[in-house]
C-alpha cells in the first residue's frame, strides 16, 4: 500500500467516523429536546454535549 493510498483510507475513514458523529450527536438532541419538553413542558433553548454546546432548532449540530 502507497502513501497515497494510506492517506485517502485515513480519510475516507475519519470522513466516515464524523458523520456517524454527527447522526449520533443529531439523534441525542432530539431525545435531549423531547425529554426536556416532557419534563418542564418548555422548549429548551440550548445544552451541552461532550462539552459542546448546541443551541436548538439547527438544522446541523456545531461540533
Amino acid at each position: 500500500m502507497t502513501i497515497e493510498e494510506k492517506k485517502a483510507d485515513f480519510l475516507r475513514r475519519f470522513r466516515a467516523s464524523r458523520l456517524r458523529k454527527e447522526d449520533f450527536i443529531s439523534k441525542m438532541e432530539k431525545r435531549m429536546r423531547e425529554d426536556y419538553r416532557k419534563r418542564t413542558g418548555k422548549e429548551a433553548e440550548s445544552f451541552n454535549v461532550f462539552g459542546e454546546t448546541i443551541e436548538m432548532f439547527s438544522h446541523k449540530p456545531t461540533l
